[in-house]
């Protein structure tokens, strides 16, 4: 797994936290192995670590994982399904209709370790993945039930069965979500060594030399 680039930062934990803009900090950005925060005294950089070692998990973005293009597949997808089901004069395929795909948006903009939706897109996909034959009560077309040609169907099964693959591929890119509870071990751990002793960083900034 790529390294963390960016922290997302509940806005229940860190609401008294602004930029120098005097707007909400939602996002640690820019990540290294290595973070250094720096501040006067009494600035509450303490404070944002205990508060950040309580977030039960995070959302987070990887340098080598654009979440963004998961999202574009599967927004792509569900809409090329939509379009063979409007075209087709379908408004149900075995179940399958446009409020159950609309039903997977909004998709997050990070991945979470308790975040759940990628695993439901992924199990209904493989579903549609597998679509091969249509039962009567699972076709309903807008003028009525089951009055679309065994061809036509077979093109939208086609479509179904094309769109989810993708889906599924692009979801298998997905890091494990495991990984994204390690920063509230490690942050508990250094918490807990900062009790028994005080470390001191001098930082020499350039305007200084």
């Amino acid at each position: 797994m790529g390294a963390i680039n960016t922290i997302d930062l509940p806005e229940t934990f860190f609401k008294s936290y602004i930029n120098k803009e005097g707007k909400l900090i939602q996002k640690i950005r820019n990540l290294a192995g290595i973070n250094i925060f720096v501040g006067a005294n009494n600035s509450g950089k303490s404070r944002f670590i205990r508060l950040l070692s309580n977030v039960e998990s995070y959302g987070v973005l990887l340098n080598d994982f654009d979440i963004n293009k998961c999202n574009e597949q599967i927004t792509k997808s569900c809409n090329e399904i939509k379009n063979i089901l409007r075209k087709s004069d379908l408004r149900m395929i075995n179940n399958l209709d446009a409020e159950k795909l609309d039903a997977f948006f909004p998709l997050p903009d990070s991945l979470n370790a308790n975040e759940k939706i990628y695993t439901k897109i992924k199990n209904d996909f493989n579903t549609y993945s597998q679509f091969q034959s249509v039962s009567t009560q699972g076709t309903i077309s807008s003028s009525g039930l089951g009055n679309v040609s065994s061809e036509v169907i077979g093109i939208v099964f086609s479509v179904i069965r094309t769109e989810s693959k993708l889906v599924l591929d692009e979801i298998a890119r997905i890091p494990s979500i495991a990984q994204f509870s390690k920063p509230k071990k490690f942050i508990s751990q250094f918490l807990g060594d900062l009790h028994q002793s005080r470390m001191v960083i001098p930082i020499i900034f350039p305007n200084q030399l």
